[in-house]
């Protein structure tokens, strides 16, 4: 099994398909190291560019920001957007380099029995690129369209179990990623699991670099709690104001395992968009003043189990400022930690 850092070791499946001359071959129709691919109407002769490529066409990679995996062993890096190129022989004959680079994820747990159903990576970096549609010139890729600084990995609605113990031998799931270089920022990685539960963790960024995989081990524990924190909402007897058609951003800081994260229902016009994969809330009233002299609460903006205690946002109850034109929000008793 290679190791973290090194290349890939490719292997051909049944249903592989390749492009040339912006036609798609018939399937490879076998396993393994090498294969043979069929073509009707392929335009001129040999050599030829190659690209392997089952999301997008031809040149035109697609990395989707989300991914699934059916169970655990058994990746699936061509639907999840794997990206290679070659140049035929006069013969047509190839060896294929990848274009884009993976993450093995290779979780496990001896107090766990929840069972997982997703897991996503996040840069810290907004413009940092790891999943959209790129074009693909020879050497790199083109600036993308869609781009996104996270990627999901599903296992369905019911989810997978996670094993014991951990294991160099194997590979519990795997992600298809963009070259990126995320040496000098944060990653944020978040299991979800299917009763709502979460487990957090934040690393040191890494060097995506193409062709290469990068394995993340973690023992996913609840023994040592969890904790989750708003930025910027300390305790105050101030209520937060906001302007109509405004809104703010918060960041969060979370760590370890949380039981249960849930939004709540917001009044009619209001946003509250909770992301705890990207360590990120965000909150807006309506954009325009509407003709009612008291506001309805945002009824616990978050609300969170948390080990050890449980603590929430508390609503308030403010009076519209008609000169001001802004509605008071709630007020902050304590940073979810």
């Amino acid at each position: 099994m290679p190791g973290d850092g090194t290349e890939i070791q490719f292997q051909w499946s049944t249903g592989d398909r390749i492009w040339a001359g912006g036609v798609q071959s018939a399937e490879a129709g076998t396993d393994g190291n090498v294969a043979d691919f069929g073509f009707t109407n392929l335009p001129g002769d040999a050599p030829y560019r190659i690209y392997y490529n089952m999301t997008g066409t031809d040149a035109e990679a697609v990395v989707p920001t989300e991914q699934r995996q059916a169970e655990p062993g058994k990746l699936q890096l061509g639907p999840n957007g794997d990206f290679g190129y070659a140049t035929t022989d006069s013969e047509g004959r190839f060896t294929l380099s990848h274009a884009t680079a993976y993450v093995w994820f290779n979780p496990w747990s001896q107090d766990v029995k929840e069972k997982l159903v997703s897991v996503t990576l996040a840069a810290t970096d907004a413009s940092t690129v790891l999943t959209g549609t790129r074009t693909f010139d020879g050497t790199g890729f083109s600036d993308a369209t869609d781009a996104n600084n996270a990627v999901t990995l599903s296992f369905g609605k019911e989810g997978v179990e996670l094993p014991a113990t951990s294991s160099t031998a194997s590979v519990f799931a795997a992600a298809v990623v963009y070259p990126a270089d995320c040496s000098a920022e944060e990653i944020h990685v978040t299991y979800t699991f299917a009763d709502g539960s979460v487990y957090t963790e934040t690393k040191t960024g890494r060097n995506f670099e193409a062709g290469r995989i990068y394995r993340l081990t973690t023992e996913i524990t609840k023994r040592d709690g969890g904790s989750l924190e708003i930025q910027g909402l300390e305790d105050s007897d101030e209520p937060v104001c906001m302007k109509y058609g405004a809104s703010e951003a918060y960041a969060l800081t979370a760590g370890g395992w949380i039981p249960t994260v849930e939004m709540t229902s917001a009044p009619a016009g209001w946003t509250a968009d909770f992301d705890i994969a990207r360590r990120s809330l965000l909150i807006a009233p309506p954009a325009e003043y509407t003709v009612r002299r008291q506001t309805d609460p945002l009824a616990g903006v978050l609300r969170a189990r948390l080990h050890p205690s449980r603590r929430h946002v508390r609503p308030h109850r403010g009076q519209h400022d008609l000169g001001e034109r802004h509605d008071r929000l709630f007020r902050p008793t304590h940073a979810l930690s």
